[in-house]
């Protein structure tokens, strides 16, 4: 009996921390992205594809370069 009860206390001990830590890193990830900065650069991420790149995955990488080119390179 004190075997089992040695297991499950082992068991316990392990499993309970790692639990806190999932929730904790969980709980952070959740507050980082409902962020107001968060919610923009998905907002912006959409916009460029929709107007940019105008819906079409082919266009991302040369629009991108070309965006890069005008706004950060200069």
């Amino acid at each position: 009996m004190s075997v089992l009860i040695s297991f499950v206390a082992l068991w316990m001990a392990f499993c309970i921390p790692r639990r806190i830590m999932i929730n904790q890193l969980y709980a952070d990830l959740v507050q980082e992205y409902r962020s107001a900065e968060m919610g923009a650069a998905i907002l912006a991420i959409f916009r460029f594809y929709i107007r940019d790149c105008k819906e079409d995955v082919g266009l991302i990488d040369s629009t991108y370069k070309e965006k890069y080119e005008i706004q950060i390179k200069r």
